[in-house]
């Protein structure tokens, strides 16, 4: 086994272009999302709670002029690690 290993010398932390949602279960975007390009084997991720996306709070007789009902969201995080995987199909040189 190599010495030091990758965890040695690299403290996860969160990644700035990825983070997860609540969505509708019939939307089909998470099965056809792009693969996210990351700069380590692993990190964190924010997750967004469901119910800070579903609320409403909006208060819609509010006078001109009078505070709009203020709301916030919460985050969790969590810890992704690299799986790597490989397919291929050889192709003999006379068909190339």
């Amino acid at each position: 086994m190599p010495q030091p290993m990758v965890s040695d010398v690299h403290i996860d932390r969160a990644i700035k272009n990825v983070a997860l949602r609540y969505s509708n279960a019939n939307f089909i975007a998470p099965q056809v999302a792009p693969v996210v390009t990351v700069p380590n084997e692993s990190d964190k991720y924010f997750i967004f709670t469901k119910g800070d996306w579903f609320r409403d709070e909006a208060d819609d007789d509010r006078r001109p002029g009078s505070r709009a009902p203020r709301g916030g969201f919460t985050l969790s995080n969590a810890t992704f690690s690299l799986k790597e995987a490989a397919h291929a199909t050889p192709i003999p040189d006379r068909i190339r």
